[in-house]
């Protein structure tokens, strides 16, 4: 079951995907091959003092590609971040994808986090480690709006299978929340 965390998967999504990866491969390969060329140049007519206009402008192109990547990695991430439950197994995607199965899960967490962008708002985050890693993820959709009763419901059934600390308050809240959205985020 997908969690209603991150962007629906739509074809929307993929374009927007390959067009921001695409813009980011173009940026980097230019500003690359600018840093090469500049590079090279400085090698063949080096000046007396180290300071060659090549060298400066090398420099100036490595750091546009530092300051270009960052956000083209940062939206990459958004559009990709994903959540899903097969069973009792919690994946979560974001650059990478990571997994744990919560049976066997060491312990279960439930926090608020204060959401970006909006002053006031908390957002539950379910962080659970495991023999496999740690996975976090937030309990609200890119809009604001708290995962439906549904998916709680299904993360609670999930989480009552494993004797970690924490998994059944988690589960209960998890619970209570499902049967009345109002319930007090701790």
């Amino acid at each position: 079951m997908e969690l209603s965390v991150g962007f629906v998967r739509t074809r929307a999504k993929r374009v927007t995907i390959v067009s921001v990866l695409g813009t980011m491969l173009v940026v980097v390969g230019c500003c690359a091959g600018g840093l090469l060329a500049m590079m090279l140049s400085a090698l063949i007519s080096p000046s007396v003092d180290g300071n060659s206009p090549a060298r400066l402008a090398a420099g100036g192109v490595l750091v546009a590609v530092l300051l270009g990547t960052m956000p083209a990695l940062q939206i990459a991430w958004i559009v990709r971040l994903a959540a899903w439950l097969d069973n009792t197994r919690l994946t979560v995607r974001g650059l990478g994808t990571r997994a744990v199965e919560l049976r066997t899960a060491h312990s279960v967490r439930l926090d608020t986090v204060p959401e970006r962008g909006a002053p006031g708002l908390l957002s539950p985050m379910l962080t659970v480690a495991g023999p496999e890693g740690t996975v976090s993820v937030r309990l609200r959709s890119r809009d604001g709006a708290l995962i439906p009763p549904h998916e709680m419901t299904a993360l609670a059934d999930a989480l009552s299978t494993a004797a970690s600390p924490g998994a059944a308050e988690a589960a209960a809240w998890l619970r209570s929340m499902a049967a009345d959205p109002r319930t007090k985020l701790m």
